[in-house]
């Protein structure tokens, strides 16, 4: 077990969560918000990409095929 300091409003704030929603472990309760916290920002990272495709007027296809070349460059320079 480790310790972690907060401020007595977001003890209190976590508190109210872990009982208003049942859970028994506060550690449950962080376990599920450090996922939903990673949905998000994968989540904001697609939208990011899918914009910048939109305004490079990119298909998926292509942007697997520049990808693809990339990488192929990538291990041709590393490895040749």
């Amino acid at each position: 077990m480790k310790t972690v300091g907060m401020s007595d409003e977001v003890h209190k704030e976590l508190m109210g969560l872990k009982i208003n929603y049942g859970y028994k472990r506060t550690d449950h309760l962080l376990e599920e918000m450090i996922r939903e916290f990673k949905k998000e920002k994968l989540l904001e990272a697609s939208e990011a990409i899918r914009e910048r495709m939109a305004r490079k007027k990119m298909s998926l296809k292509q942007l697997m095929e520049r990808s693809r070349k990339a990488r192929e460059e990538i291990y041709n320079e590393w490895f040749h």
